[in-house]
């Protein structure tokens, strides 16, 4: 019965499983490891994951194994990428554990493989998205900035040239510092709308005293991220 049921869950779980022998070899694959990796199961069995490993993920599990031979940790916990056999990549959350026998002597490794390519790629996309964003900020013929708490925290070039101070320089300064005396307090109304949720944006024209003591006229837009 127990054997039953062990073979069942084996066969019939969420993740891929795999029997792995000494070799390396795939001793024992399931259904849900077959779509993963793409193979039907008479292809997989007798491959190495070695085999079907990215190229640039040849050995980061290698790395990972003589701590978990010689009983220093429980498990290999790690994410990598495979070769479908169609040529595609999937990414792979791997747990890796070892059965040992009676004498503590290794049986087999015990692979657990869950796909995580759709969140890799959208980790991706984010990390993409955010590299426009940066590179948009930096080159942006406009002068752009993030403010908390009346403070400057990202200027991009082309505020510091407009207000004639390095980056390093505005950083830490706070907008009314560098604010006409006369329109230090222009945008505070707008702000507090803002924050209140009444309004999205506040759109002035204010001035603002350049390091070097000139006055520059400004177009100004503040939303709330």
């Amino acid at each position: 019965d127990s054997e039953s049921r062990f073979r069942r869950t084996f066969e019939l779980a969420g993740s891929g499983m795999a029997h792995i022998g000494m070799d390396r070899r795939f001793i024992r694959v399931n259904k849900r490891l077959c779509e993963i990796l793409g193979y039907p199961e008479e292809q997989l069995l007798g491959l190495t994951g070695r085999d079907i490993s990215h190229p640039d993920d040849l050995d980061i599990i290698n790395a990972q194994r003589p701590a978990l031979y010689a009983g220093e940790v429980d498990a290999v916990r790690l994410e990598k990428r495979y070769l479908r056999k169609d040529g595609s990549v999937v990414w792979v959350k791997f747990t890796m554990t070892l059965e040992r026998d009676a004498a503590a002597r290794p049986l087999y490794e015990i692979g657990v493989y869950d796909d995580i390519t759709a969140q890799r790629d959208a980790e991706e996309r984010v990390r993409e998205s955010e590299a426009r964003f940066r590179q948009t900020f930096e080159l942006a013929a406009s002068g752009i900035c993030h403010v908390i708490d009346g403070r400057f925290v990202r200027v991009n070039r082309s505020l510091c040239e407009i207000l004639g101070y390095s980056e390093k320089e505005l950083l830490g300064k706070t907008v009314k510092e560098l604010s006409h005396p006369e329109d230090r307090d222009l945008s505070d109304a707008g702000r507090a709308r803002i924050r209140r949720g009444e309004i999205e944006t506040v759109r002035l024209e204010k001035r603002y005293v350049r390091k070097d003591g000139a006055v520059v006229w400004c177009k100004i837009a503040i939303a709330h991220a």
